[in-house]
């Protein structure tokens, strides 16, 4: 044995060993037995056979080797295996040692099986694993081998600590579908919401991708619902242009796709529906990479052109447009239309996005003198005409022409782009991007708005509307028109309220909040305010009580002419974890009749009492509790109880003080209040002890009240919905459409089975339910909206032509609305009914109209509840239904101690109807009328009511019963409304700009039109001119005055005078004053 390998001398028995006991051992190389002397915390290693280690390599390292784990006592020990315990080997002591005895470690026959190696090497890795932070295999192998020297294992064990810390998504693979010809493979995903609302209300886009040829189609949407509506006419459109079928659509897992009626059609029609895995879009990477590619686009040609941000849907569809037509390189430079066509696109029509354009306006003129042209703003290309979108700034009007002169080095909008009036966001102050590209990159799904920071606030909403947005698909297919309104959802806690719920009689509703100052100042209050009202007491909870959360609800109050009033924030329990009977039994509050608050109106300007208006800031103390209106109205009416306050029997809503000669009334709906009353110095004590029992706030004088604007007048008050009128027809994209006389259409184009039935019922029920409400000062819309609310159920395409008749009838009628003046106090009612005039279950309908002195304060117009079987008894029920309002409304007025001189009268056309209610004479036409409607005859026998006969032609409730022709509808309105000075301004204006024409270019310098006789044209215009002297006395406007149509004025003269015409024409004061009597 060489001492000297180890270089010092071995231990005084390990050299015994040696010499003697293990000669022949060490010195037989050649034997396949060998003994290995075991020792703890050995310093050194030897053999003097490297063949002995089965694996080995030079070490050059400081570091200790570990071995496994030995358990000795005095007479034996034992190795057993590191990580499982197996028993590999037992042996005995000799002579203070333990010696190992055995095969040199064969790999069949030693005693010591592989795993014995293995397995200290895998525990090594593991510990390093676990020292080194837990690196990737690769970096811990090549420490292993490279730093540390030390064996390195290959085996890929699982580590559940770099599982739970380090799962990522597992590499996608390249793409590999295969297709041969176009719609194989549709890619369809929706973008959205915008963070702007454009202009016609859309908030989204689907796209509808083929795999074959990358040919992109366009939908904007208004709502998510209408992927399936854009989807079957893709579909049907695609399938008929291009003969083959669509066979596979891919998309994400997203709601518009997986509901029940877009699987259903699906089915239907063949089409195998895949999906993308749950939150892994990669999968449908060539939609969202279109995404990205369409954008991207957009945003650039909205830079290029300066456009407000309401205008992306404009960019987007141009881009979709360029895009298809535009050379791919990763396709070998063939463009989308070219595969898809086999023909090359042709580029002479295009030209610069929002550049100055000058369409042919002359076939839109209203005359002859105005300008051919005007500059416009280039939008696009309409997919279903062969022409160029052109937006006029001015009038906000959009025209589609193929006459058009560009000027493509002036972009409009870079000189018009800070105008209010174009609603564009505010520049942003900590970002040296522009506004609207900070916005849209913020909302983009792309991970930007780090570096961008918070996106630029923008509440503007714009005045006008705009057409909707063309699709993008070729010229040949017409796209779709129709889209329904928008539904505003309430945004997350770190954006911008950007639509806000607007209804006035929603005094709940939801929006989102931003990092505004304001809505942290109005959280602040409302939490002050609720813990100054002592509105909960902190207890331990109960494993037996039933837990409600409570979440932030904020809403932005504005004023009548939009402009933010305040912020309001509300905490509320969430009153939808409610369960009946449990948590709650009684849920019903009073809520205050429009007939009450006219009414009031109408009394506060007989008497011409001042009108205050307050608002409880904290009215639910446990907000959106099933039982929260019912609980504040009890809270509140106790309270006016307490201090000398009655209560109406006719409407529980209003209250009574009176004391003396003080007389208050308070009009209580939900949280907002009206008082008026003969004492001023009493309602300011009334208002200063409310607040001290409440969170009051004094909004002073009434002027916008549940969407009630209130303008006084020296005559009165004149009450309209003007605002609210205008924010509905800006939702439903109709502030430009044409005006029409009058809102109705006939019932039998409404009854006609040859319609289809809307897709998506929603926007014609959002649209009719908003049409309701704004016959609270409209009962010229009252018999069109009550048709239109009969078919809410079913509607279909002809219904919803209808309700936008009625938006176009409004649009030309906003300056409408009631007239509130003093007059006598006596009660006078109008009823008819149209016999058996609906077409589909031959109903009667009802309508009546009740004034309080001039005032109308009520109406209604309805459907009868049976089938009448003869006029006779159409017009009894509506004469019984009037009686029974007329009944209430004199409950109403007793309340309020306001008491009539003479009896109510009834206006009747019906001359049988009348004999029955006066008489009791019955036949066989009229005994099987319900008894319930004879009271009629008891009220007029007792004399609560008298029941007169009225020409049909002076029958002013005829206007709630049936669609009335313009001729007999438009003097019914004249009766009825009273404009606020503007209506009466647009006549003027019309007229006098049409009797200049007339009278440079027709009469002339000659006397009569014919020359210096009379002639036809004389008579016409001379017997139009006689009964506009009479009008002018009636409404009061001054047209034909000498000193502003002094030839007109002379004409009128002489035409007068000449005997034939003077002995013939009517006489003016007998049509002055029946006219009068009408009016």
């Amino acid at each position: 044995m060489n001492f000297a390998y180890q270089g010092r001398q071995p231990p005084a028995k390990l050299a015994a060993i040696a010499s003697t006991n293990m000669s022949n051992a060490i010195n037989a190389s050649s034997s396949t037995q060998s003994s290995w002397i075991s020792d703890t915390g050995a310093t050194d290693h030897f053999t003097p056979d490297i063949s002995h280690i089965p694996d080995c390599y030079e070490y050059c390292g400081n570091e200790q080797i570990t071995m496994l784990p030995f358990s000795f006592d005095a007479h034996k020990f034992q190795i057993k295996d590191l990580s499982s315990g197996k028993l590999l080997y037992n042996g005995l002591s000799e002579h203070g040692l333990y010696p190992i005895h055995g095969a040199i470690l064969p790999e069949s026959s030693s005693k010591f099986p592989k795993s014995f190696h293995t397995s200290a090497t895998d525990a090594s890795s593991k510990l390093w694993h676990s020292r080194l932070g837990h690196p990737q295999q690769i970096v811990l192998q090549h420490v292993l081998h490279k730093h540390l020297s030390l064996p390195v294992s290959h085996n890929n064990s699982v580590c559940s600590h770099c599982l739970a810390g380090k799962m990522h998504q597992l590499p996608f693979p390249k793409s590999v579908s295969i297709t041969s010809r176009p719609l194989e493979i549709v890619h369809s995903d929706v973008w959205g919401p915008a963070p702007i609302t454009s202009l016609n209300g859309t908030r989204y886009y689907v796209t509808f991708v083929d795999e074959f040829t990358r040919f992109t189609w366009f939908f904007p949407l208004h709502h998510k619902c209408q992927v399936l509506s854009s989807f079957m006419h893709f579909k049907s459109t695609m399938e008929n242009l291009l003969s083959c079928k669509l066979k596979i659509l891919r998309t994400d897992c997203g709601g518009e796709y997986s509901k029940h009626e877009f699987q259903s059609f699906c089915s239907s029609t063949g089409v195998l529906h895949q999906f993308t895995c749950p939150h892994t879009s990669q999968q449908n990477g060539v939609a969202e990479r279109k995404h990205r590619h369409i954008v991207d686009m957009g945003l650039t040609l909205m830079s290029q052109a300066s456009l407000p941000l309401t205008f992306w849907p404009y960019a987007f569809s141009t881009s979709v447009f360029l895009i298809n037509r535009l050379p791919s390189p990763q396709r070998g430079f063939i463009s989308p239309w070219e595969r898809l066509f086999g023909s090359l696109p042709s580029y002479t029509s295009f030209r610069s996005f929002g550049c100055a354009c000058y369409p042919l306006l002359r076939p839109y003129s209203k005359h002859k003198l105005l300008p051919r042209s005007v500059q416009c703003v280039f939008l696009g290309y309409p997919s279903n005409a062969k022409g160029f979108l052109c937006f006029d700034p001015i009038s906000s009007r959009f025209f589609v022409s193929r006459h058009v002169k560009f000027d493509e080095t002036v972009f409009p909008f870079h000189k018009i782009s800070s105008s209010p009036s174009l609603n564009q966001p505010p520049v942003h102050s900590q970002s040296s991007n522009p506004a609207w590209l900070s916005t849209l990159l913020y909302f983009h799904p792309c991970s930007v708005p780090s570096i961008l920071g918070a996106p630029p606030c923008s509440n503007t909403t714009p005045d006008t509307l705009v057409p909707h947005i063309p699709v993008s698909i070729p010229s040949t297919v017409s796209a779709p028109l129709s889209m329904p309104t928008p539904v505003h959802s309430p945004l997350s806690s770190s954006t911008v309220p950007l639509a806000v719920n607007s209804h006035p009689m929603q005094t709940r509703a939801k929006s989102g909040i931003s990092k505004k100052k304001q809505w942290h100042d109005a959280m602040a209050s409302e939490f002050a305010a609720l813990q100054r009202q002592s509105t909960w007491s902190l207890v331990p909870p109960s494993p037996d009580q039933h837990i409600i959360g409570c979440h932030w609800v904020f809403k932005l109050k504005r004023n009548s002419d939009g402009s933010v009033a305040r912020y309001k924030a509300r905490l509320v329990a969430q009153g939808n974890h409610q369960l009946p009977g449990i948590d709650f039994d009684e849920t019903f509050s009073p809520v205050v009749k429009p007939a009450t608050v006219r009414l009031m109106l109408s009394i506060a300007a007989q008497h011409q009492w001042s009108l205050r208006q307050l608002d409880v800031s904290n009215a639910f103390l446990h907000g959106s509790l099933k039982e929260s209106p019912r609980a504040w109205f009890e809270k509140f009416s106790s309270h006016l109880l307490t201090i000398g306050f009655t209560a109406s029997q006719a409407d529980p809503s209003l209250f009574l003080y009176k004391h003396g000669s003080t007389v208050l009334f308070l009009l209580l709906y939900v949280d907002d209040i009206i008082l008026t009353g003969n004492a001023p110095t009493a309602i300011t004590e009334l208002i200063a002890n409310l607040a001290s029992a409440f969170e009051l706030k004094d909004l002073g004088p009434l002027k916008y009240f549940l969407g009630l604007q209130i303008d006084y007048k020296p005559s009165g008050f004149f009450v309209h919905q003007t605002k609210y009128a205008v924010d509905v027809l800006s939702r439903h994209n109709m502030t430009t459409c044409k005006p029409c006389s009058s809102p109705f259409v006939s019932p039998s184009k409404m009854a006609s089975d040859l319609v289809e039935l809307l897709p998506d019922p929603t926007p014609y029920r959002s649209l009719v339910g908003a049409l309701q409400y704004l016959t609270f000062t409209r009962p010229d819309l009252s018999f069109a909206v009550n048709s239109l609310c009969q078919h809410m159920q079913s509607p279909t395409s002809a219904h919803m032509v209808a309700a936008k008749r009625v938006l176009r009838y409004v649009r030309g009628s906003l300056s409408h609305g009631l007239l509130f003046q003093p007059g006598p106090m006596h009660l006078t009612v109008f009823t008819d009914a149209d016999w058996a005039g609906n077409p589909v279950d031959r109903r009667s309908t009802t309508g009546f109209l009740v004034f309080l002195g001039n005032n109308l304060i009520t109406w209604a117009s309805k459907k009868q509840p049976t089938v009448s079987r003869s006029s006779t008894e159409a017009e009894y029920r509506s004469l019984a239904v009037g009686a029974a309002e007329v009944a209430w409304i004199r409950m109403l007025l007793s309340d309020l101690h306001v008491f009539l001189s003479e009896c109510p009268l009834i206006w009747c056309d019906n001359t049988s109807a009348i004999s029955l209610a006066s008489n009791p004479v019955f036949h066989a036409r009229t005994k099987h009328v319900e008894v319930d409607y004879h009271f009629v005859r008891e009220r007029v026998v007792r004399g609560d009511l008298k029941v007169q006969f009225i020409p049909t032609v002076d029958q002013l409730a005829d206007l709630l019963t049936k669609a009335l022709p313009t001729p007999r509808f438009a003097p019914i309105i004249w009766s009825l409304f009273r404009s606020n000075g503007e209506e009466k301004k647009k006549v003027l204006k019309d007229c006098l700009e049409m009797l200049k024409i007339v009278e440079e270019h027709g009469l002339g310098e000659k006397k009569f039109f014919g020359g210096d006789r009379i002639g036809i044209v004389d008579i016409a215009f001379g017997t139009i001119a006689h009964w506009m002297g009479v009008i002018e006395e009636i409404v009061e406007l001054k047209l034909i005055e000498a000193h502003a149509f002094p030839r007109l004025h002379a004409w009128k003269e002489n035409f007068e005078e000449v005997p034939v015409i003077k002995e013939n024409l009517p006489d003016s004061d007998k049509m002055l004053v029946y006219f009068k009597n009408m009016h």
